[in-house]
């Protein structure tokens, strides 16, 4: 009568350790979305500050160049001058900089999809890094944000179910080994 106790108590704390790791799963699932949104927000602002920095040098570039601003900074290369090589080595740093994050808010806004698989994938470093060290954790209840938060607490459940199978298997089949080994 004992033993059974123990079994069922056994079986109820195993349930709730399910559930719990599955509510857990759903928790961190519906943060996914939220997280992506701010990080498509925080690539769209240095977009546009970058842009921003840079709208000064290519009005110079098209005033004096045709628009091509490698041919402005060829002009301030040239010059044996320490103030307009590190001008030069800014401007290249700049426009660098814009190019990289267009094409990133590029691939970012091809799809939802995309721009998962963005972050996950190709994100921005240091922008991930400080989307990451501001985030606020919310529970944002749209259908993308549930669609991802009870798949993640299925995935959870569903890896929990196995390793506790497969811990159970060794389990049972040592015990049986070991009554082999005494009779």
């Amino acid at each position: 009568m004992a033993h059974s106790f123990i079994q069922r108590c056994t079986h109820k704390l195993a349930s709730y350790l399910r559930l719990s790791l599955f509510m857990l799963g759903v928790l961190v699932g519906v943060q996914v979305p939220g997280f992506v949104d701010q990080y498509g927000k925080n690539l769209e602002a240095r977009l546009l500050e970058s842009s921003q920095a840079l709208n000064q040098f290519q009005a110079d570039a098209d005033k004096f160049f045709d628009g091509d601003i490698s041919k402005l900074i060829a002009y301030y290369q040239d010059k044996n001058d320490a103030v307009f090589n590190a001008g030069a080595n800014s401007i290249t740093a700049i426009a660098s900089r814009q190019a990289m994050l267009k094409q990133a808010w590029q691939d970012f806004n091809q799809s939802t999809l995309m721009q998962f698989q963005h972050v996950a994938l190709a994100p921005i470093n240091d922008i991930r890094s400080q989307v990451w060290q501001s985030y606020e954790y919310l529970i944002v209840l749209n259908p993308l944000a549930i669609g991802f938060g009870l798949v993640a607490g299925l995935l959870m459940a569903i890896i929990i179910d196995l390793v506790s199978g497969f811990l159970l298997l060794i389990v049972r089949s040592l015990s049986r080994s070991k009554q082999s080994a005494q009779s």
